[in-house]
């Protein structure tokens, strides 16, 4: 018999949860209206945490997907440039050239574009748009490797931006042989 009764108290648990006596109403000050509306809030506060974690689930299952198709991708390209690097190695090393000449040259002009950041906000928009049509000119190149126009055209946009800072480079050279001739006639 306990048995029966123990499996019945475990079927109905829900029933007797949300059973209160009529005594409890009057000490607790509820109505039994309210007591109602405390059930029905209960079982939407349920629902409402079950439809939460569906949306939540989905969200980061949507994210993770993302995440992973961006990293393929991004292998993908990867394994395409250095495929055209193999076919035309001279690429990588007019880049690698081309690139360590603008690193120098930035190196040279940081200490003026520190104390001007006028032109420094210019120079790197210029520099910026470089970057971004370079790499246009690259997602070119992968889809047509033969291209002898989007080689030389990116060879072109590295030789714009050494022309940019050694324009730069010698108007400070400039300035600072003015600067000091008047200080050495001043003197």
């Amino acid at each position: 018999m306990k048995d029966r009764l123990e499996q019945f108290i475990d079927d109905n648990r829900d029933s007797f949860d949300s059973f209160i006596p009529p005594a409890a109403d009057k000490i607790l000050g509820k109505s039994p209206k309210s007591r109602r509306f405390d059930f029905n809030r209960r079982i939407w506060m349920k629902n409402f945490a079950r439809a939460a974690s569906v949306l939540l689930i989905f969200g980061l299952s949507y994210m993770f997907h993302e995440y992973i198709d961006r990293q393929q991708d991004s292998k993908i390209a990867e394994r395409k440039m250095n495929d055209i690097y193999e076919q035309l190695p001279e690429l990588k090393e007019a880049e690698n050239y081309y690139s360590s000449m603008v690193s120098n040259r930035l190196e040279e002009v940081k200490p003026f574009l520190a104390k001007n950041p006028g032109i420094s906000e210019a120079i790197n928009f210029d520099l910026t748009e470089l970057d971004s049509v370079y790499a246009s000119l690259k997602n070119d190149l992968k889809d047509n490797v033969a291209n002898d126009q989007i080689i030389e055209a990116m060879i072109q946009n590295y030789r714009l931006k050494l022309r940019i800072l050694e324009e730069l480079l010698a108007e400070i050279k400039q300035e600072n042989n003015v600067e000091d001739e008047k200080s050495n006639v001043n003197i």
